[in-house]
């Protein structure tokens, strides 16, 4: 097996504690996106529309501004295990970087805290105000968030053979599929990845790596 040089982490039941930052942001103004999901899920509508359905709920329940939505995701804390995970790869020369489907205003809090070598994730698009426009900017979409983990092994010049990713969701798996090194945080995937390791455990990581 290869030795691994960059680990890529998703963030949402990761590097943070919470199951899905969109989700956060639903459940915390009492909005029900669920229509919107299955919908997606039959592929009724893509990732786009569906970014465009989820903000709607928010505009619908009075946010109009992000720094509201930044500020919900404000409460979002750190997976403790996070940073001591961070720290010992980095010690060990290696790469690290977050790639998610959730939202960037939590996504590059996570990852300054951290210091991690790279951040991808989704934005809402906004006036000059700062206003919600209702868009979402697709930087990473669930259908093809494998495309985009080749994109970050190819921007540190590290071949995926030599690229751990640890995730947590069934949308993960097609990435577990590509890399020298898998690890799932959820107990369910265990059987699509070399390694199970739960969120609370992630200080383990650096050790356990090829």
């Amino acid at each position: 097996m290869n030795h691994i040089r960059l680990v890529v982490f998703d963030m949402d039941g990761v590097l943070v504690p919470i199951e899905s930052s969109w989700g956060y942001v639903h459940a915390w103004l009492g909005v029900d996106n669920s229509v919107n999901l299955h919908a997606y899920l039959r592929r009724e509508i893509d990732y786009v529309e569906f970014m465009r359905r989820d903000i709607a709920l928010w505009i619908q329940a009075g946010v109009r501004h992000i720094r509201e939505i930044e500020r919900i995701l404000s409460t979002v804390p750190l997976s403790p295990s996070a940073l001591p995970s961070v720290e010992a790869l980095r010690e060990r020369g290696v790469r690290t970087a977050i790639l998610t489907c959730g939202i960037d205003l939590l996504a590059n809090r996570i990852a300054a805290v951290l210091g991690v070598d790279a951040c991808w994730a989704n934005s809402l698009q906004t006036t000059e105000d700062g206003l919600l426009t209702g868009n979402g900017i697709p930087n990473v979409t669930l259908e093809n968030k494998h495309q985009y983990l080749r994109q970050l092994a190819e921007r540190f010049n590290t071949p995926i053979e030599q690229t751990a990713y640890v995730g947590d969701s069934a949308f993960d798996i097609p990435l577990f599929q590509i890399v020298g090194f898998a690890v799932t945080t959820s107990p369910e995937l265990q059987s699509f990845a070399n390694l199970y390791l739960p969120f609370e455990n992630l200080h383990k990581l650096p050790e356990l790596l090829p």
